[in-house]
């Protein structure tokens, strides 16, 4: 049976180690920036178990904060925090696995995946859970269908983008472009892509992401989390800082690899590695890694370092890109 975590923390550190210690489970791992955000932007839905660590909570009155969120809390005491009447009456488990002020992974390996599995089982038991999603596809199967269609672009990156749709049609999965422009620069590019391509281009921001045959184009001047829907996918605005550049390819490209999708990921013109490391986590969660060949990019930077970062990736023009999609959508009956 497969859990939803809701992981709410903003340390790094913390997420990778849990990451790591339930690679090897049936969970499906979100992660989040702050409580206010769980609670804000409705992101419980779905949530079998949330794992909070306690260093987000304040010092006065830390239950405040906690009204919000409906799932069992299994907190991480991290930072030796006296929780009191708090963990008592709010919490369904609390692991202590801080060590003279610092984490103690040894102690969270210990622990974590035993008190996963009973906060759980618990809480399937009072029927506090919807029915868990179904298992993702298998790593290993290379032509699975995807699940989504992922395109990272910058400087230079609008050109080669048109050349790409206009090659591709309409997606046969539900398409998101990530392109580093300004918030009010967005919206008219997705109208001039339109155009361009004779394709439906929507400018997108927190919410579902459109079905296929659209192409969904990041509203500009945030970062965004891509995640399982009730009936498709959405889209959830990130306060996390992920680089200079925004909305971050690396965030949006690593949030559908933490959901276990497996995606095609597309890299097209532009400066500096943005994009690299979401990549090399699709290809490592079993998607492919499309990259435009360096020599026809007006800046190759992004192309370059994606190359550098995956194993497996294949560069080749916007053009070729797009037929590759066309040929594996037809072999595996219509998603590529």
């Amino acid at each position: 049976m497969t859990v939803r975590l809701a992981l709410v923390s903003g340390n790094s550190f913390l997420r990778l180690a849990i990451d790591t210690i339930l690679r090897d489970r049936d969970c499906l791992i979100e992660p989040v920036d702050s409580i206010a955000l769980l609670v804000a932007e409705s992101l419980q839905d779905g949530i079998d178990l949330v794992l909070l660590d306690t260093a987000l909570l304040g010092a006065a009155q830390p239950h405040a904060s906690l009204l919000g969120v409906t799932p069992p809390i299994l907190a991480i005491d991290s930072c030796g925090l006296r929780l009191g009447a708090v963990a008592a009456t709010r919490f369904a488990a609390v692991l202590a696995v801080c060590n003279d002020g610092r984490l103690d992974v040894a102690a969270l390996k210990r622990s974590l995946p035993t008190a996963v599995e009973a906060c759980t089982r618990q809480a399937f038991a009072q029927g506090a859970s919807a029915a868990p999603p179904a298992v993702p596809l298998p790593v290993a199967d290379r032509l699975a269908p995807r699940a989504l269609l992922l395109i990272g672009a910058s400087t230079g990156g609008p050109e080669a983008l048109i050349a790409f749709l206009a090659a591709l049609g309409p997606p046969p999965v539900p398409a998101v472009v990530a392109i580093h422009m300004p918030a009010d620069q967005t919206g008219f590019f997705s109208d001039h892509l339109s155009q361009r391509t004779g394709l439906r281009v929507i400018e997108t921001a927190a919410g579902d992401v459109p079905a296929a045959g659209s192409i969904a184009v990041l509203r500009g001047g945030a970062n965004y989390r891509i995640a399982r829907g009730r009936a498709g996918f959405v889209l959830r605005q990130s306060l996390a800082a992920a680089g200079p550049y925004r909305p971050s390819i690396d965030m949006l490209f690593g949030s559908a690899a933490e959901a276990s999708l497996i995606c095609d990921a597309v890299v097209l013109s532009g400066m500096g590695e943005d994009g690299a490391g979401g990549a090399a986590r699709i290809e490592a969660a079993g998607g492919r890694v499309f990259v435009q060949r360096p020599d026809s990019c007006v800046v190759a930077g992004m192309p370059a370092a994606t190359l550098a970062a995956c194993h497996a990736a294949q560069a080749l023009t916007p053009p070729a890109i797009a037929a590759r999609l066309i040929r594996d959508a037809r072999a595996t009956g219509g998603a590529s």
